[in-house]
């Protein structure tokens, strides 16, 4: 096979001034709300009133002068972030009263995620609603013997709210949560609405993925349905750690940007129409939708993988950034809590990495190997650029930096999309036609358990990560000096 010839650097991408102003709007709002723990209710409003004032005034002077109009652009995201950081800093103080306030009863509650097993006890976050009609989001922990619920299960159960612990305090401001109470016995409530429908969708999935069982099994639940009980109880996931895989089953969303944009990779390497290639991409995302049941972090993990991915195959930088600053400032404004969420900046940091630096990675892997094959080269692109920015935040949140990661990545590159698109399509066809989705599941279950070997296998390489203390403030910067970096290069 001959060389293809060098492929040229792609030219720098120009950074819009809509995405200025979401980064801006996201890390002010997480700084703001953060700080406003320490806070009062009425501090709160009174910052967010004058910061919004400021935001009115910053929004008419760039309507006014059109120059320096990235920097106007982010000062308005960061005033408008510290309005929405206040506000929600105010409603959470609001609601840590009101639910400390409130008498013992036998109260309704919605999961919002899948219980978990801790070292005390299964545990999960449900919403109910107060006395006073507030709707909270509060920590429930489940004695021995209880029935323990899944995401969107509706149960009724006799509980005291309490306030969050000192030790708990800062865990659950971060999260939004307003109470903690302990559930002897729930007792289910069966729903019959629609999301009641999606939500038996979601439990044949789980089921028929659960019958393929090991650690490739475990893998395909939290990849196709958000479900992380299995993979949480093995020891595979310590090495993804170890290996600097863990974004790709963090169920962040980062895995959804990733298979999407190899999805579009493929499809262009066969030269199918964009309108094939785009509706593909949807199809996966909205597999996933169903199959995970749309929690929220799922939805925000969709938006942002259209944002990006589509840009990749399209080849238009510009307009993509543009739409991932509409998503960061739309999510952030809408949940502020989301400021401060791993998954979600794990989701952000993988976009920004494919929409910004996938074709100078592709130009630098044609380089370095020529005779290497388009697809694989795009591949090996992808996951780099994927990754790159969000390797500093993981390292943050394992405390621990994979040195073997770069291997573990090539490895991965061509088992990850077989595992994950595969499962996706398994799960609807077990759904749709059961005998003609066992062995596509079995397909991926095998793709799975490929990726899982090679993550052990580098995770037990001399030297494959070193132990770090690196706060989270520190990671992102280097992050974002990093992204300087290759941003000039």
């Amino acid at each position: 096979m001959s060389p293809r010839p060098a492929p040229p650097l792609p030219p720098r991408p120009a950074l819009p001034p809509v995405l200025a102003c979401g980064l801006g709007l996201w890390a002010s709002c997480a700084a703001v709300y953060s700080a406003a723990q320490s806070w009062g209710a009425g501090a709160c409003v009174a910052v967010g009133a004058s910061t919004l004032a400021a935001a009115a005034l910053a929004a008419v002077a760039l309507l006014r002068c059109r120059r320096g109009t990235l920097a106007r652009c982010a000062l308005l995201g960061v005033l408008i972030g510290a309005a929405c950081g206040c506000g929600a800093g105010a409603s959470m103080h609001v609601a840590w009263q009101e639910a400390a306030g409130e008498a013992p009863a036998r109260l309704r509650f919605e999961a919002v995620e899948d219980a978990d097993a801790g070292l005390y006890g299964a545990q999960c976050v449900a919403r109910t609603r107060l006395a006073s009609g507030r709707a909270v989001d509060v920590r429930l922990r489940f004695a021995d013997g209880a029935d323990v619920p899944r995401y969107g299960d509706v149960f009724e159960a006799d509980a005291s709210l309490a306030a969050p612990g000192e030790r708990s305090e800062a865990r659950c401001w971060q999260r939004g949560i307003a109470a903690v109470a302990t559930v002897r016995q729930a007792f289910p409530v069966e729903r019959h609405d629609a999301f009641g429908a999606l939500l038996g969708v979601r439990a044949r999935a789980l089921e028929a993925i659960g019958r393929l069982g090991g650690d490739g099994g475990a893998v395909l639940l939290a990849l196709v349905c958000g479900a992380r009980g299995a993979l949480d109880e093995g020891d595979v996931y310590a090495a993804f750690k170890t290996s600097g895989l863990a974004h790709l089953v963090a169920v962040s969303g980062a895995h959804l940007v990733m298979v999407c944009a190899f999805a579009g990779a493929a499809l262009k390497a066969l030269r199918a129409p964009r309108g094939v290639a785009v509706g593909v991409q949807a199809a996966l995302l909205a597999c996933y939708l169903v199959l995970s049941a749309m929690p929220i972090s799922a939805v925000r993990a969709a938006l942002m993988t259209l944002a990006g991915t589509t840009s990749f195959f399209a080849r238009r930088r510009p307009a993509s950034l543009n739409a991932v600053g509409l998503c960061i400032a739309g999510v952030v404004a809408a949940c502020p809590a989301a400021a401060l969420s791993a998954s979600f900046a794990l989701s952000v940091l993988s976009t920004l990495g494919i929409v910004l630096f996938a074709g100078l990675a592709s130009a630098w892997i044609g380089r370095l190997a020529p005779r290497l094959p388009r697809f694989a080269a795009e591949a090996l692109a992808l996951t780099a650029a994927s990754s790159v920015l969000a390797q500093p935040l993981s390292a943050a949140l394992f405390s621990q930096a994979p040195l073997v990661s770069p291997l573990a990545n090539v490895l991965a590159a061509p088992l990850f999309p077989l595992a994950c698109a595969g499962g996706l399509v398994g799960a609807v066809a077990s759904l749709a036609a059961p005998p003609a989705g066992v062995p596509l599941l079995a397909l991926a279950a095998l793709a799975s358990e490929a990726l899982c070997a090679a993550a052990r296998a580098c995770a037990s390489l001399p030297g494959a990560s070193v132990p770090v203390d690196l706060p989270i403030v520190p990671a992102l910067a280097g992050a974002a000096v990093l992204a300087a970096v290759l941003w000039v290069l």
